[in-house]
């Protein structure tokens, strides 16, 4: 049987049985994958593999005869001491890869940027934050799901700074004076030109920020089947308005 290799980082694992976890992997090769890590309560047993843990940089190996894979080996290439605040938005994030991602999906981008995360996650600046909007972006860009910033979406004509507009389906933005045509508008999200073309210009501050996360949030949940469990907990964390501010 053959034996595959690959770096990973670790996403969530549960219980399979009394000495064994399911462990859900991000790979650098495959993506989002599942494996049975047999032993895993009782790494000191014959032939356990060793437990596997968060924030570690992983190099794995395993068989696979179906979708669920046997872990054989897990080797830890580096490992991460996240802030203990930035661990609350480690959990959104992976709980957004398991959701989004179809599984055995290769996307090294997204691979490089989740490491970059995990970087800036000993952080206490606003690298953290940012970072991980960009990867939002990023995996919606990797879906086929992009979000437009340079041009109105309808008129294909240049956002224009004094004009308010409503973010539209997912996409991009259409002027707020005629998207009543398109909308119920107790759910549009208005933005300001201004703001929006700061934002395709590459401006992370925090006024950027605060509206780049309303505008990924609503992206996002577009393409969830299920929402977020780890968003509530994530939402209510009054930093990720203000630590941006802070600094």
């Amino acid at each position: 049987m053959s034996i595959f290799e690959t770096e990973a980082f670790l996403l969530h694992k549960i219980d399979y049985s009394n000495t064994s976890n399911i462990g859900y992997f991000f790979s650098k090769e495959e993506g989002v994958i599942s494996a049975i890590v047999r032993g895993a309560k009782r790494a000191n047993k014959k032939g356990a593999v060793a437990p596997v843990f968060l924030y570690r940089h992983l190099l794995i190996s395993y068989t696979s005869k179906s979708e669920l894979k046997t872990l054989r080996n897990i080797e830890s290439i580096k490992d991460f001491s996240p802030m203990p605040r930035n661990m609350f938005i480690l959990s959104y994030v992976n709980e957004l890869l398991l959701k989004i991602l179809p599984k055995g999906m290769c996307l090294l981008s997204i691979f490089d940027s989740y490491e970059r995360l995990m970087t800036y996650s000993e952080l206490e600046d606003s690298s953290f934050i940012v970072s991980m909007r960009e990867m939002e972006l990023e995996v919606l860009d990797s879906l086929g799901f992009p979000i437009i910033f340079d041009y109105e979406i309808l008129s294909e004509k240049p956002i224009e700074s004094a004009t308010k507009y409503v973010f539209f389906q997912g996409q991009g933005f259409i002027k707020e004076a005629i998207a009543n045509q398109y909308e119920n508008p107790e759910n549009d999200l208005i933005v300001e030109g201004r703001d929006i073309i700061s934002i395709s210009e590459g401006d992370r501050g925090p006024r950027a920020l605060k509206m780049l996360k309303h505008i990924n949030r609503q992206a996002i949940s577009m393409h969830l089947k299920n929402p977020l469990n780890s968003r509530s907990v994530f939402e209510d964390l009054v930093f990720l308005d203000h630590s941006s501010n802070k600094k």
